[in-house]
């Protein structure tokens, strides 16, 4: 019998997480498979804890993990490192998902289709706005315009084999939340297919429902500049490309963002919403601020490397600590 994982990274989201899990006790378990559940707290000060010992279900036992390192790649690392799931499922602590998720997300997987799933994300229909373009949605991890050869996975909706990594030990703990905010599933995606290993899409489809405030302005130009700086990071650190008079267009870009903003004087008004032309200026700056500041590093992978340089042995340690 193959046993699967689901693992939750959380912190200071006790609520939102609560509902998580009660859909999560809800999942339908085949026969073919032993389900368990890991949370890991990432350093929560509110009630996670006990929203966590309150969990209970006939079906899925559950591991409660804390984490005090702040970031969600540390969470995911040392999730990774204590599951024993022969397949890893994951999503977030302020999704619903299906019924019939773990079947779906596993009927790849288990076929020997694709070693990685990358299932569909839909925010809930209360956080839609009339004001929003494909690039609010897909800049809110709602990938329902993602194209057939997007094979990127979202952590919201995801799943692969433990044997990915004995070739992809870990995610980056520069990157993602609590670093320099984006790109840590995306990174962990392309080092997948670097690998040779297969992402196949599913139409399983996951309710996000994210906390409304980051429908307001100042979020907005936040996820741009979050959107940048992870940018640039994978830019010098992983693709070890080379990018010529960046000062001179993080000051083209501040200019026209400040042109922008002379010529709109009222989008500064608004609580709500931001143009997508301001979030790219915003985020243009932040790429080349970032660029300049890692350019002069030691970069941390070989060009499109699998595993930060000097750590290519923690793909076998993470695959046999959790195997064993």
């Amino acid at each position: 019998m193959k046993t699967a994982t689901i693992i939750i990274c959380t912190c200071n989201r006790a609520e939102h997480l609560r509902e998580t899990l009660k859909s999560i006790v809800r999942l339908e378990v085949p026969e073919s498979l032993l389900v368990n559940l890991v949370v890991v707290d990432n350093g929560s000060k509110d009630h996670t804890a006990a929203v966590v010992r309150a969990y209970a279900s006939k079906t899925i036992s559950m591991l409660y993990l804390y984490e005090p390192k702040r970031g969600k790649a540390h969470a995911c690392n040392r999730a990774m490192a204590a599951s024993q799931g022969e397949l890893l499922l994951w999503t977030d602590d302020d999704v619903r998902v299906p019924s019939d998720w773990v079947v779906q997300m596993t009927a790849p997987l288990l076929a020997g289709q694709a070693e990685g799933v990358s299932g569909r994300v839909r925010m809930a229909f209360h956080l839609e706005r009339k004001w929003m373009q494909r690039t609010h949605y897909f800049r809110l991890a709602d990938n329902r315009f993602r194209s057939g050869e997007d094979l990127s996975m979202v952590g919201a909706n995801m799943a692969f084999m433990r044997t990915v990594l004995q070739r992809v030990p870990q995610f980056e703990l520069e990157l993602g939340p609590g670093g320099s905010g984006q790109r840590d599933d995306t990174l962990f995606s392309q080092q997948m297919l670097r690998a040779g290993y297969r992402i196949m899409q599913s139409e399983c489809e996951v309710e996000h429902h994210f906390e409304e405030r980051r429908l307001l302005r100042r979020a907005w130009l936040r996820h741009g500049e979050a959107s940048g700086e992870s940018s640039a990071l994978l830019c010098f650190h992983w693709e070890h490309r080379r990018v010529r008079g960046a000062l001179c267009f993080k000051l083209l870009w501040r200019a026209a963002l400040g042109l922008y903003r002379a010529a709109h004087p009222w989008a500064s008004l608004e609580e709500e919403g931001c143009s997508r032309f301001e979030i790219r200026m915003a985020e243009q700056i932040a790429f080349y601020s970032g660029y300049l500041k890692y350019r002069t590093a030691r970069r941390k992978y070989a060009r499109h490397g699998l595993a930060p340089m000097g750590h290519e042995s923690a793909a076998a340690m993470a695959f046999q600590s959790g195997g064993s």
